[in-house]
This record gives C-alpha cells, sequence and structure tokens, in this order.
C-alpha cells in the first residue's frame, strides 16, 4: 500500500507543528524520517496514525483521500505503529500483550498454549527471539520493544511506522532488528523509519527525508553526504562533532567505588563480584551488550535494590544500605535509561521535574520562591534548547527527546560528586547529542565523576577516559586510551571477559 500526505498542517495554538507537509512512501521501501526534536515527527505521525487530525491537507492510501477519527481506522486499513514509549500491560505476559485486542475467534478462545504457540511462530518467522510466557514487566526495555514490534506484525500491517525502534537496542539486536525490516519491505510492506542515528539510516533506508521546524527540507538518497544531511536536520553547514581532550585533573581519591558487588538477575546475568571505581575529574564508560547486568547495577547504585554481597560508596561513605535521599545528598546524579519509570513524573509540568530533588534551593521560610524557580528554569530550557509551549506544560506531553533533555538539564544543576549516566542520549536528536555531550564532558572537566552506560560503543569510546566490559555480571579490567576496538568488541560478546588488550589503568 502506498501512503501520502499532500499539504498537512497542523496547530496547536500559536505554534504550528506541520507546515504543509507532502510525503510519499511507496510500497516495499523503508523511507526514514529525519529531524531535531520538535521538528514535527511526532505529530505527522500521529496523523498518520489517526491519533490527530490535520486542519488542513489530505492523507491519501493508494491515492485515495481518508479521514482517520483515531487508531482503529488506521489499523482497520493496516496501519500499525511502534511507539518509543510503549503501550504494553505490564503483568501481562508477551503472547497476551501482542494478541490484545484481537477477535477471540483469532485466540482460538482462551488457550494459553495456543496462544504462547502462535507468538511464537510470529517471532520466528521474523528472526524475534523472546519468550511467550514472560511477563512484560519482568522484562528489559530492550526486550519490551521486541514486544511492541510483535503487537504490529500479529495485525498483519501493510505500513509499518516505527519511532525510534533502535533508541533501547544495542547493537546487535538492532541489526536483527534491519534483518526483520528487510523481510517486511521484501514483502512490500511500507516501513516509516524514524531516527537519530544516521548511520542505521545508511545501513538499512532506500530513501530519507528531512524535517526542520514542521516543514520538509528535503529528501535525499541514504548515500547521501553525512555533513549534508546533518546541515539539513539542524539548518547549519558545519559538521558536529566533538573532539576528545584528556581531563584536565583526575583525583587519587574516588567517588564512586564498588567491590566484589553480586546482585540477583532481574533479567539475564546479574551481577557476579563486580569491581569498578570512578575517580574525580574522570568519565568510565560501561561498554556491554543488554542483559549483562546493567540492569541490577543501576538498580543497587540509585538504592533501589539491595545487593546480595558486596558494598557500594560514594565520596568514601558506605551506601550500601542506604535509602536513595541520602545517596542524592552526597552527591550522586542520576540519568535514567527509563526516564519514564525513574526519570521524570509524567503528570507534573516541565517547571516542576526541573526542580525535583532541587525543592530546598528555592525554599526561603518553609515556602517556596516562584521568581527563583521561574528564572531557573528559564535558564534551563534556553541551555538545553527545550521545545514546549509553556515551563507549565505536562511533561508527559513533550517528544521523548525533549523529555530527555528535561530530566539531564535537572541532573547537571545539582551539585554533584558523581553523575550516574544510563543511555544519555537514548531518542535525541544530532544536535542534542552533542549539546548533553558537551555538558557531560564539562561536568568532568569540573571535577566530577562520571560514570557512563550506553548501547552505543561509539558514544563510550568518545567520551571516556576509560572503558570497562560488563559480560555476563563481571567486567574486565579497565582499559585507558588508546583504545583496541576490537578487543572491546570481542570481550562483550564473552560471558567471561578477559582484560581488554592495550593500555590499562586501575
Amino acid at each position: 500500500m502506498k501512503i501520502a500526505t499532500e499539504k498537512v498542517t497542523k496547530r496547536f495554538g500559536d505554534l504550528v507543528a506541520n507546515d504543509e507537509v507532502s510525503i510519499e512512501f511507496g510500497a516495499g521501501a523503508i523511507h526514514a524520517l529525519l529531524g531535531e526534536n520538535g521538528a514535527g515527527k511526532s505529530t505527522y505521525m500521529a496523523m498518520l496514525y489517526g491519533m490527530l487530525e490535520p486542519d488542513e491537507g489530505t492523507i491519501l492510501f493508494d491515492g485515495k483521500p481518508v479521514e482517520l477519527s483515531g487508531p482503529p481506522d488506521a489499523m482497520a486499513a493496516g496501519i500499525g505503529m511502534v511507539f518509543q514509549h510503549f503501550m504494553l500491560v505490564g503483568p501481562f505476559t508477551v503472547a497476551q500483550n501482542v494478541l490484545l485486542g484481537l477477535e477471540p475467534a483469532e485466540l482460538t478462545g482462551v488457550d494459553e498454549e495456543a496462544m504462547n504457540a502462535r507468538v511464537a511462530e510470529l517471532a520466528d518467522r521474523y528472526g524475534i527471539q523472546i519468550d511467550p510466557r514472560a511477563r512484560v514487566d519482568e522484562l528489559s526495555v530492550g526486550l519490551q520493544q521486541r514486544v511492541e514490534i510483535l503487537k504490529a506484525l500479529a495485525r498483519d500491517v501493510r505500513v509499518l511506522i516505527l519511532d525510534e525502534p533502535t533508541s533501547v537496542l544495542g547493537p546487535e539486536d538492532a541489526q536483527a532488528l534491519f534483518v526483520v525490516m528487510r523481510k517486511l519491505a521484501a514483502e512490500g510492506k511500507t516501513i516509516l523509519f524514524v531516527t537519530h542515528r544516521l548511520n542505521e539510516v545508511r545501513q538499512v533506508a532506500s530513501t530519507v527525508t528531512v524535517m526542520r521546524h514542521g516543514r520538509v527540507v528535503g529528501t535525499c538518497d541514504p548515500s547521501a553526504d553525512r555533513d549534508e544531511i546533518v546541515a539539513l536536520m539542524l539548518g547549519e553547514s558545519k559538521p558536529l562533532s566533538l573532539t576528545y581532550a584528556p581531563p584536565p585533573r583526575r583525583g587519587k581519591t574516588e567517588v564512586l567505588r564498588i567491590r566484589d558487588l553480586h546482585a540477583a538477575a532481574t533479567l539475564g546475568s546479574g551481577l557476579r563480584g563486580l569491581e569498578l571505581s570512578v575517580r574525580p575529574g574522570e568519565i568510565v564508560g560501561v561498554a556491554g551488550v543488554e542483559g549483562n547486568g546493567q540492569r541490577e547495577l543501576l538498580r543497587s547504585l540509585i538504592g533501589l535494590t539491595r545487593p546480595e554481597h558486596g558494598t557500594i560508596s560514594i565520596d568514601g561513605h558506605d551506601v550500601t544500605d542506604a535509602p536513595p535521599a541520602e545517596r542524592t545528598r552526597l552527591g550522586l546524579g542520576f540519568i535514567a535509561d527509563d526516564r519514564h519509570g525513574l526519570g521524570m513524573i509524567g503528570g507534573l509540568s516541565v517547571s516542576e521535574n526541573l526542580i525535583l530533588t532541587r525543592q530546598r534551593r528555592f525554599t526561603k521560610h518553609g515556602l517556596l520562591d516562584f521568581k527563583s524557580i521561574d528564572s531557573d528554569v528559564a535558564a534551563r530550557i534556553r541551555e538545553f534548547d527545550v521545545r514546549l509551549s509553556s515551563p507549565q506544560q505536562l511533561i508527559g506531553r513533550l517528544s521523548g527527546g525533549n523529555q530527555q533533555k528535561v530530566v539531564i538539564a535537572r541532573e547537571l544543576a545539582r551539585e554533584l560528586k558523581i553523575l550516574v549516566a544510563a543511555q544519555p542520549t537514548r531518542g535525541v536528536d544530532a544536535g542534542a547529542a552533542h549539546n548533553i555531550h558537551s555538558q557531560i564532558v564539562a561536568l568532568r572537566d569540573r571535577g566530577v565523576g562520571v560514570l557512563l552506560l550506553s548501547a552505543e560503543l561509539d558514544e563510550v569510546l568518545s567520551l571516556s577516559d576509560r572503558v570497562v566490559v560488563l559480560a555476563g555480571g563481571v567486567a574486565a579490567p579497565a582499559a585507558a586510551r588508546p583504545w583496541d576496538r576490537q578487543a572491546i568488541g570481542a570481550a562483550m560478546s564473552h560471558e567471561h571477559p578477559e582484560a581488554v588488550r592495550g593500555s590499562h589503568d586501575g
């Protein structure tokens, strides 16, 4: 099925989110849609999926105008969408989530085994590895993404909209997804692929359309020069790059020390005797395929779970049994990989989210100083280029990338000793990622220690002063520059990583 829009416009008050957008998506094609956060991509996708109605213009399926009054109309027409923020029922199993909403006749009654078999068959067909019987709330973010994809495939879609589908996936899982996308395209399905990762566009897309400030600013072949595509996205001719500079100073004491840490597996391997340290004024990167202890490490660090064995110290204070508030008081900052679950409160405004954990700073005689709050919030919004209608806008109504900017702006505004940054640029565009990277490096240069966990190996290697590889719940000795990228990649794939070849720094 061919899907197209002709001069589609959508306004929210004085804000023109989409301005006469005309795009055509061909059958059997993987069409990438690029643009900064706030460029209008989410609004455009919402109209194609029936969540919003255009104020002007026309949506066409196979050349015929259609009106979509809601997602059921889109699904009936064969359009599926995988959202960046998942719409899953946590206590349900994978199979129950995938088949939820389908007619009872298609479910073969309520036969659980038949449901599991059907989902297993669908997963095998597209090479998606997942247990149909697993509870969704016990899965990693990456596995939950696979459930969302299976939900769409179970409905025999002809057009599949993927909103940042690889933002929660490691390199191997991303490549597996590309195989699925190519299979779907080969079957004649239309894939609308929204991503900020230009290297992925080159790998899998057949066409690229770039949006900026609600308008289409260009369509090109994915083999086009990278700097040209970035210039279209940002309206700048200069490419964005961050040149590594060694830290100006590095303290001898440790602002974070993890000794012999053991933690039961919530997914994958858990932790088995993890040793790790971060000193003031350095970035320690943690590389590894998701499911090798990252989740257990993060939950232990912020105080959500108590490890089975071992100790965690922040700035010389044992916090193994300390509550999250005590760790925050000692100078721990945390950028969560799951911003919805751990990084923000969707029902509060942007302004309220920006002062979470910092309320004392704005309190005088027991009352909040709203003038100071407004001034601080305005500065954070400017510094991180948060695209919004008002600081009082609910953060849950922002795009995922802008939500991430708010979370990071808040954490970096605090007086920190150690920042734990998990997937800090997940779901943000190239310009925002560059700004976030620059802010993290500046924090390091002010003497703050940074522990960086990212599924993006390039991000880890470009920012870090030392790198550890986490695999099977244990870590290889930290490697210092210059990196042996091949050795790091090999260590990521082994359950018991050996020392990463090259230079080492304890």
